[in-house]
């Protein structure tokens, strides 16, 4: 079983280049992106802005410069994020963890900071657990209750796929970034990390 373990995740990105190391994060946004579309559907929230942040990251991704002001647009999608003593919808979490995730890809753009690394990396795994917790009933004062969270088959897949991820972007030498086929890995989800959540 693989476990969630933030200093392995941080030490096998550092192997990479930091613009590579955004696109591992982008791709983790774009998994965490259906599950606040789904929830603004509900809610009648903008989900343009998060969608529209996200595809000029990826643009600066392809052609980095310095037209693009990250840190307003950041601001503006950690606005969207729903507060969550707002909604009884489980989904509120999830919500909250995508707009500040691309919050923290587009601060991460602006410096290279490992901080903004670190809280994009984080949540999706807070996503995920809250999820599961809420899906299966899971008692939160519960002995067992993490190592049930962590063998979860959507958090196994989650941790399986950053793997994968990461081995993918570890073949990739130089400059040779090809951002279409990057993007294209994960880009514009309908299921995201949460699975299905139409059925």
């Amino acid at each position: 079983m693989m476990n969630f373990d933030l200093e392995e995740l941080h030490a096998e990105l550092e192997v990479l280049p930091h613009r590579l190391r955004a696109v591992f994060l982008a791709w983790m946004c774009e998994r965490m992106l259906p599950s606040y579309i789904f929830f603004s559907k509900k809610h009648g929230l903008d989900q343009a802005i998060l969608r529209g942040a996200l595809d000029r990251a990826w643009e600066w991704l392809a052609t980095p410069s310095d037209d693009i002001d990250f840190s307003i647009l950041a601001r503006r999608c950690e606005d969207l994020a729903p507060e969550t003593e707002d909604y009884e919808d489980p989904l509120v979490s999830a919500a909250l963890d995508a707009a500040v995730a691309i919050g923290a890809l587009l601060r991460y753009l602006k410096r290279f900071d490992e901080e903004h690394l670190s809280i994009g990396l984080t949540l999706i795994r807070d996503s995920i657990d809250m999820h599961v917790q809420e899906l299966e009933g899971m008692d939160s004062l519960g002995s067992d209750l993490e190592d049930k969270i962590a063998s979860h088959p959507l958090m196994q897949e989650e941790l399986k796929v950053e793997k994968e991820d990461i081995s993918y972007l570890n073949r990739i030498r130089g400059d040779d970034v090809n951002v279409i086929e990057i993007k294209g890995r994960w880009y514009n989800l309908e299921v995201g990390c949460l699975g299905d959540l139409n059925s």
